[in-house]
């Protein structure tokens, strides 16, 4: 028989559920219902009381780490900034040099891929030209001077001099079976008879002259109107 010391009651248990302590133990922990639990809470108090003595040097310390933790962070903070700002301006240069080549470039292939002819009927759409006196006017390509200028002549036979190949632009005839002359690819410098027009698409069917059984389509921009007879010509 056991007697427990809260209620004093006498109950019948296993031997071996017991465990034989001191009177030490005893008299510590004998009214403690549940000795786990309290071990538990007086095992965090001690953990936070440690927290909270902690010495001046040590807390001097955590300081100073956290201090070298910001500068730290704040240095990486400059640098990806640094690289980021470094990464934009090669960005700027090289999309700038692109552009520079780019308009180099076209420059260059204005000046290279002339399409300029002597007899070509073409229509000048530079607004500031002669103060735009001429501007929307077809004229005729009396004289290619240079690779991107020419000397044209109004209907009237007013001589217009000057006129760069990108103040003007290509006429397609309106008349059907006019003759045209093809002013870039592949058939560049032929003549042909225009056999039909697509203005939805802006593309018209050539027959050439120098192969009657041949036509090909071309867009708007690779032919202009041809003046001259082409009687005279030694493609007909």
């Amino acid at each position: 028989m056991v007697k427990l010391t809260i209620s004093q009651q006498l109950i019948s248990i296993n031997k071996f559920h017991l465990q034989l302590v001191s009177k030490t133990d005893y008299e510590k922990n004998a009214k403690i219902l549940n000795k786990a639990k309290v071990d538990d809470y007086y095992a965090e108090e001690k953990k936070n009381k440690s927290h909270r003595n902690v010495s001046p040097e040590s807390s001097r310390e955590n300081y100073e780490h956290k201090k070298r933790d910001r500068k730290w962070q704040r240095e990486g903070d400059s640098k990806d900034k640094s690289r980021d700002a470094d990464r934009k301006r090669k960005y700027e240069d090289d999309k700038s040099e692109s552009h520079t080549s780019k308009k180099s470039s076209s420059k260059s292939s204005s000046h290279t891929d002339c399409w300029l002819h002597p007899l070509l009927r073409v229509r000048i759409v530079d607004k500031h030209y002669r103060k735009g006196k001429y501007y929307n006017m077809k004229v005729e390509v009396v004289d290619v001077v240079t690779t991107n200028t020419c000397v044209c002549k109004t209907e009237q036979g007013k001589v217009l001099e000057d006129l760069s190949q990108s103040m003007v632009e290509t006429v397609i005839p309106k008349a059907d079976s006019a003759h045209v002359m093809i002013v870039s690819g592949k058939y560049k410098g032929q003549l042909g008879e225009i056999i039909k027009k697509d203005k939805s698409k802006c593309t018209t069917t050539v027959q050439l002259l120098s192969s009657r059984d041949k036509a090909v389509k071309l867009h708007f921009d690779s032919v202009c109107e041809y003046l001259g007879d082409v009687n005279t010509e030694p493609d007909f």
